[in-house]
């Protein structure tokens, strides 16, 4: 679904709606806060009892091929689009390859490949080449923290629930105070694109996990409810945003109902959660990275070519997804089973934390597998 949003924050046809009410942005806030929740479930009992050098080596040779052949196969094709078919008419920065030197190009190019866009204070180079990649940089930062901070929040806040809880309270209003404080001084540059401004809805997402490893092995009574309730909160909470200060919009207004979302949705125990546990449902969420990072290079070179509409929107939709699966197939999973075979050495290597959730909702807990056989809920972890 964030994947989706931010398709409509790109596509032509729906950006004036998505930008009234911040598709995008909130997208990528929801998935920020989904990523660190998702990896505490995976990853908290190689980390809870210090930092070591294989968990580390093990977690990093994990998120790097997890991630990085995927982005650097778009990346390619974001350039050979550029070059065959022009810039996106639609960038909010106009064509930023024209009129530049082969310097600044190689400068582009270099910062994308090494997923460093968001460290540099120009447009040029944080959207330069596939622009929604800035956000897989900045989870590249937290990736490179998760080990520090899993193991912190696993010492302080792991005993009590409601120390869980009043960390949580605590990380928002410091988070919020910041951006009340700095929103205006700041530069709007800094302060949605730099990594350590948004590492705070990572680590939220860490301290979800913790609480609900604490309640996993309860029975949730009217799951349907609970889940149909967090569904009306969060489309409530996205309907006045509009009216909310832009300081607030795209990751505090939001948290509280991420949050709600995530706490009950991954407890699988009403009828939603239940049928978005469908094939199809898991088939699209695995191909959601691939369809995230490809989407803006889709949309580009159609919108170039044919033009804007309705038609080309359908069919920059049907290109986008045929693609996705085609690079899941193809790229994604072949070289997340190399690299990792090349570095687990025969450890075990935690999977993804669907297999955790699934299994923490009937009573079994079972070890992380190297591959998950039913799926994975995010494309971004």
């Amino acid at each position: 679904m964030a994947a989706l949003f931010v398709f409509f924050d790109h596509l032509p046809a729906t950006r004036a709606f998505s930008e009234r009410y911040s598709l995008g942005p909130l997208a990528v806030a929801f998935f920020f806060l989904l990523s660190g929740f998702i990896l505490m479930l995976n990853y908290r009992e190689h980390f809870v009892r210090g930092v070591t050098w294989n968990s580390t080596r093990l977690f990093y040779l994990a998120r790097l091929g997890r991630v990085y052949p995927l982005h650097l196969v778009t990346t390619v094709t974001a350039i050979v689009a550029i070059i065959a078919y022009g810039e996106s008419p639609h960038n909010e920065y106009g064509n930023i390859w024209l009129g530049l030197s082969a310097g600044d190009h190689a400068i582009k190019i270099a910062a994308a490949v090494l997923l460093f866009q968001p460290w540099a204070y120009s447009p040029l180079v944080i959207l330069g080449v596939n622009p929604p990649a800035w956000s897989i940089a900045d989870e590249a930062f937290f990736y490179t923290m998760f080990p520090i901070l899993a193991w912190y929040a696993s010492r302080v806040c792991r005993p009590f629930n409601s120390v869980v809880v009043l960390s949580f309270a605590a990380f928002f209003c410091v988070f919020t105070g910041i951006v009340l404080c700095l929103g205006s001084a700041v530069p709007w540059i800094i302060a949605y694109y730099f990594p350590p401004l948004r590492i705070f809805e990572f680590f939220v997402g860490i301290l979800l996990a913790l609480a609900f490893v604490k309640r996993a092995g309860n029975e949730v009574r009217f799951g349907t409810s609970l889940e149909m309730i967090a569904v009306v909160v969060f489309v409530c909470s996205v309907a006045v945003l509009p009216l909310v200060p832009r300081a607030l919009r795209y990751a505090v207004w939001m948290m509280p109902a991420s949050s709600l979302i995530i706490s009950i949705f991954a407890h699988r125990a009403g009828a939603l959660s239940r049928w978005l546990s469908q094939s199809t449902f898991v088939l699209l969420g695995e191909i959601s990275f691939a369809f995230y990072l490809l989407h803006a290079i889709v949309i580009g070179a159609i919108s170039s070519v044919f033009g804007d509409g309705l038609p080309q929107s359908v069919f920059s939709f049907v290109v986008t997804l045929a693609a996705s699966y085609a690079l899941y197939r193809c790229v994604e999973v072949p070289a997340r089973r190399w690299i990792r075979g090349r570095g687990s050495n025969g450890a075990r290597v935690a999977g993804p934390a669907f297999e955790f959730v699934r299994s923490s909702m009937i009573g079994r807990q079972r070890s992380a597998e190297p591959e998950s056989r039913s799926g994975r809920p995010s494309p971004y972890n």
